[in-house]
């Protein structure tokens, strides 16, 4: 069986849906699936040289590269692929893609539904997308509850092909530190060995991710705590010059994007999740497979039903003083927080495993075939 997973473009900035394409094309092959990432702009990246020979490339150069769409199908019709696996919601592949049974090609279509889509009232561009998707697509993926029943409300998918398999996490690669590793990461970026390090990671866009409360947290804080922001995005800028006027610019270190993400992790002591949206939340369950205390604020998506008060701490409303007073019980590890991590690295183990999450896709493929 054959499956080609479409993505935008080979660039880790994009967000986490390529993230959770390359870990799937990763691991699909152990349950006989051969499986391939297609990228449809831009060239070779990161994800080319972690998959080696497993990535495409059409090359195109953005959206109104119209004269070259057609590469896509002339790529399927090669390939004849069992499943085409979309990943960014995007209209003009779906038009492409709305017939894909004939004479010369023929597949199963899947949407992975990385959010819960946009209530009505929806731009034009959007209703069309959704009526594509209705008319032409197999099954959809939702990487929690939440995204599932808003889909079906959302963008009218029937029931019957909507199935949950959650995001993952790689517990082999996002592991807690030694001391001595520990040690070395925080040389590397200017981080005292002796303070208590409270983290973000993810992109810098305000509206979505709440860097800016961060820094508020930061500036909440003592001294002898420092914030690390690992991450890139259009409010970059601002929030350096907002740490400047809180007077934290000398505790926060700004890394800029990185495309593993894991020595930041193992820098801090504390994660907070910040978002004011949140679909799924890749970056805590990272952070507890690196043995992290988890804080964060309650938001609309699907957080919620990995950051519990069983595993970590979910903040109701976006108080500034509550969350830093949480940070602090945590640096301290005062109880019941060896309890909540015991229970997110048991969830980690049971529910949001890459390969248990894979195992689940390939058995839906093979449902379709």
């Amino acid at each position: 069986m054959r499956a080609i997973h479409v993505c935008q473009r080979d660039d880790t900035s994009t967000g986490g849906a390529v993230r959770v394409a390359a870990e799937y094309v990763k691991r699909l092959g152990q349950f006989g699936i051969d499986a391939r990432l297609l990228f449809l702009y831009g060239d070779r990246g990161f994800f080319g040289d972690q998959l080696v020979d497993r990535c495409d490339y059409l090359r195109l150069k953005n959206s109104g590269d119209i004269q070259h769409m057609p590469r896509l199908l002339k790529y399927l019709r090669q390939q004849q692929p069992n499943i085409v696996h979309h990943h960014d919601d995007m209209l003009w592949p779906q038009l492409l893609t709305l017939k894909h049974a004939g004479k010369h090609l023929s597949y199963k279509k899947i949407v992975h539904a990385h959010g819960g889509g946009k209530t009505k009232p929806q731009p034009i561009k959007t209703a069309w997308l959704y009526a594509c998707q209705r008319s032409s697509v197999d099954a959809v993926v939702c990487i929690t509850q939440e995204a599932k029943n808003s889909q079906q409300t959302n963008v009218g998918f029937a029931p019957e092909i909507l199935h949950v398999i959650s995001n993952g996490v790689d517990l082999n690669h996002y592991v807690p530190p030694s001391q001595d590793r520990k040690h070395e990461i925080r040389q590397s970026l200017g981080l005292p060995q002796t303070a208590s390090v409270v983290g973000f990671v993810g992109r810098l866009h305000n509206v979505m991710k709440g860097a800016d409360d961060f820094l508020n947290l930061i500036a909440a804080l003592p001294p002898n705590y420092w914030g690390i922001v690992a991450g890139d995005g259009p409010d970059r800028s601002s929030l350096k010059h907002q740490a400047q006027t809180l007077g934290i610019i000398d505790r926060i270190v700004f890394t800029g994007l990185l495309n593993d993400p894991v020595m930041a992790y193992q820098a801090m002591d504390v994660f907070c999740m910040t978002s004011r949206h949140e679909p799924f939340g890749l970056t805590i369950i990272e952070a507890m497979a690196c043995d992290l205390p988890v804080i964060g604020f309650r938001c609309p998506g699907g957080s919620q039903e990995i950051l519990t008060a069983a595993t970590g701490v979910m903040i109701d409303r976006r108080d500034i003083e509550q969350m830093a007073n949480a940070v602090k019980l945590a640096c301290q590890h005062e109880p019941p927080w060896s309890d909540r991590m015991m229970a997110a690295r048991n969830l980690l183990a049971t529910t949001y495993s890459w390969d248990i999450s894979a195992a689940k896709l390939a058995d839906l493929y093979r449902s379709l075939i």
